[in-house]
């Protein structure tokens, strides 16, 4: 038997094939993974930082017509959110998520993962000392 494709199985081939150098199919399922995380990321931090604002606010019904800026500028304002722009410039991305299928933006929302997860780690980190410290 030889080294060559052809010694291989038809469903061998077939996933060889799949495969081939520089197996862009896969990078290609791997950023649209990527970009559907962010998404439902960014939706859940925003939604768990509405809710947590709901609990301090004298208010909480005021906060129903709230735009997500005004929500991240509040959230800053209790110290639920270090900054405000790296969430506006995640919002954008977000918004690629949804609105795009092109390459080069899919993969600057797939290089701007470990941001939002940093920013998303630290928002559920200041909610969680809020609801237990």
């Amino acid at each position: 038997m030889g080294n060559s494709m052809a010694d291989l199985n038809p469903e061998a081939r077939s996933t060889w094939g799949a495969c081939a150098p520089p197996c862009k199919r896969w990078r290609d399922t791997l950023v649209a993974g990527v970009m559907q995380h962010f998404e439902f990321t960014f939706e859940l931090c925003w939604k768990r930082l509405k809710r947590q604002l709901e609990r301090e606010v004298p208010s909480p019904a005021e906060l129903d017509g709230a735009s997500y800026r005004e929500l991240f500028r509040l959230g800053h304002q209790r110290g639920l959110v270090s900054a405000v722009e790296p969430w506006f410039e995640l919002r954008e991305l977000r918004n690629i998520t949804a609105h795009t299928g092109a390459r080069e933006k899919a993969q600057r929302v797939a290089a701007s993962a470990p941001a939002l997860l940093a920013q998303a780690r630290a928002l559920l980190g200041a909610i969680e000392a809020r609801q237990h410290g």
